[in-house]
This record gives C-alpha cells, sequence and structure tokens, in this order.
C-alpha cells in the first residue's frame, strides 16, 4: 500500500464534495477545518496551522495497518486518544474512515489474489466422483433458510454480502464442524428458525479475528459435509 501524501491547505481549498462532507458527515464547520481526505488518490489535507508533529499521529492513526484499531491494546490507541482530546471526535472520525477505507482496499486486494485459487480448488472437490455431493437435497433448505435470513433485515459487518450470504455460509462452516449434524435437517418452517437462530448464537460467540478467518475454511466445509 502506497504511503499516504500529505498536503497543508487552507479550508477554502477543500474541494466542493470535500466541503460537503466536512460539514454534513463530520458536522465540522470550514473554520474548525483540522483534517479531510482523498481515498482514491491517498491523501490527506491538513489546515496548514497543524504542527508537524501533530501531522506525523495523524499520519499513524490512518496508516495504521492492524485490524483492530479501537482495540485498547493497539498500537495506535493512545495516539487515537491524543486526537480526540485535542482536536475532537470528528478529527479522529475522519482519520478512522481513512483507515477502515484503506483497510477494506487491502482486504479486497489480498481476496481478490485468493479467490481463483480458492475457486478451482473447490471446483476440483465438486467434479471428484469420489466426493458426495453436498449440494445434493439441500437445495430447498437452503432456499428457505436463505429467504428466512433476508426478512430479518440485518446486515454484515463490511456491507460486501447479504446477511443471507453469511447464513448459508454460516450453515456450511458448522455443518461441517460437526456442530449442526443431519439430525438437525428438517424443511419444516420451525426447523429453518431453529436453524437460523442457532447460527445466530453460535456466530456471536466467535470473536472478530475467528469470523474473519472463516473463509479459509470454505473448501474443508465442502469436503466435510
Amino acid at each position: 500500500m502506497n504511503a499516504i501524501s500529505v498536503r497543508k491547505v487552507e479550508a477554502c481549498e477543500l474541494t466542493p464534495i470535500m466541503i460537503f462532507l466536512l460539514q454534513e458527515v463530520y458536522h465540522t464547520e470550514l473554520n474548525e477545518f483540522v483534517i479531510m481526505y482523498d481515498g482514491k488518490q491517498n491523501i490527506l489535507y491538513v489546515n496548514r496551522k497543524i504542527p508537524h508533529m501533530d501531522v506525523n499521529k495523524f499520519l499513524q492513526v490512518a496508516g495504521y495497518e492492524g485490524e483492530y484499531i479501537n482495540d485498547p491494546d493497539c498500537e495506535v490507541y493512545e495516539i487515537s486518544r491524543y486526537i480526540s482530546y485535542k482536536y475532537g471526535y470528528s478529527t479522529l472520525k475522519i482519520l478512522k474512515d481513512f483507515y477502515n477505507d484503506k483497510r477494506r482496499k487491502r482486504e479486497s486486494e489480498k481476496a481478490q489474489g485468493q479467490v481463483a485459487g480458492l475457486y478451482q480448488a473447490i471446483r476440483n472437490y465438486e467434479l471428484d466422483d469420489n466426493i458426495p455431493d453436498a449440494f445434493h437435497g439441500r437445495e430447498f433448505l437452503i432456499y428457505h433458510l436463505m429467504s428466512l435470513a433476508r426478512e430479518q433485515k440485518k446486515k454484515t459487518v463490511e456491507h460486501m454480502v447479504g446477511y443471507d450470504i453469511k447464513m448459508v455460509f454460516l450453515y456450511g462452516y458448522f455443518l461441517g464442524m460437526g456442530v449442526i449434524t443431519e439430525n438437525n435437517e428438517n424443511c419444516e418452517d420451525e426447523k429453518k428458525t431453529e436453524y437460523l437462530m442457532q447460527i445466530n448464537r453460535l456466530s456471536s460467540k466467535m470473536n472478530a479475528k475467528q469470523l474473519k478467518k472463516l473463509y479459509y475454511h470454505v473448501n474443508r466445509i465442502f469436503v466435510s459435509l
């Protein structure tokens, strides 16, 4: 990931879109301008009056490459507190949004680099006559599970897939791990509701790191079904 560029500017030099975001999203007036960013260009715009030492602190937060920026044990936690205390929560929120934009881009690029090999591995298992067709006999169950999940009007953390996709993934994961057994399977409405509640209960006990690593086990899920 390229290093963040810094441009010191006056508030009036910000683009109209940046001014709109500053005022409407971050509830900051132009005369209170401290920072704004351009995620596409990877540029941090900083008020000319901000000391160099604090600009470096801004860069440490925006450029942090760890996963849990809100964790009290993370490297930039105390820096974040300093920024929030001195410049206000809105300034910290802008930096964290910049951090999240960069994090999402990193994770997307990493996943994109893995997906072709992952797809081929799953496809190889699917075409192997020695491995039972795990999907056979479950299509109606999956359809109704997805329908029920969509009715919940819930969203995933990154909003990249629907809640219905998450439920099907977790169903396969827990089935492959033996948490959900063949005896649980039933297409009746009450059983479909029970599935959803069970999957929600199990996933709620997993921490963020465990949930983020689930997709690495996709091929194991399909083999274990």
